[in-house]
């Protein structure tokens, strides 16, 4: 997947390489259990259906805003669930 947002998501290699080292998986610029990374899995899965009920209408301005913030969070989600699997988690 190409990703837009600009995460600064950290290369594969180097977090398949840190997680052996050290048992913490890196996103982006910090390190996560592996219980607070599924906890982060767990919390935007809710975040984007939330999004698409429309819970969180009232924060954005115009239907683009709202649709751009869906596909950024469906982005990062993307790259996690990218983690989980090569990590075989």
């Amino acid at each position: 997947m190409n990703y837009k947002a600009g995460w600064g998501f950290k290369p594969m290699e180097e977090i398949k390489e840190y997680y052996k080292r050290t048992g913490m998986i890196v996103v982006t610029h910090w390190a996560y259990t592996k219980s607070e990374f599924e906890k982060i899995v767990t919390k935007i899965e809710k975040v984007i259906v939330d999004i698409k009920e429309g819970i969180y209408d009232y924060n954005y301005p115009t239907k683009r805003s709202k649709q751009e913030t869906l596909e950024r969070n469906q982005e990062y989600l993307h790259r996690l669930y990218t983690i989980k699997f090569e990590l075989d988690l």
